[in-house]
């Protein structure tokens, strides 16, 4: 279900439509209903990471020379 409710967080993030497809749901046994909560969850964590105790992961996740990926997807856009 993590694994399930991360894609579909990064697809939200990513402005994918629809975030969540037949073919994920066939193969990942879930429902866009069922990851829901999770993936809410997961975007909370998301948006807090800079706030958090473990700066260095976030600071090293936030430089050019590791693909800047933190600062890609600050604010993810669950429906």
């Amino acid at each position: 279900m993590l694994a399930a409710s991360a894609v579909y967080t990064a697809r939200c993030s990513l402005n994918k439509s629809p975030a969540w497809t037949e073919t994920l749901k066939f193969h990942t046994g879930y429902a866009e209903s069922e990851i829901m909560e999770c993936s809410k969850l997961l975007a909370l964590h998301h948006s807090r990471c800079g706030e958090s105790r473990l700066r260095v992961v976030y600071k090293k996740y936030s430089k050019v020379e590791n693909g800047g990926v933190l600062l890609l997807f600050h604010q993810p856009s669950l429906s």
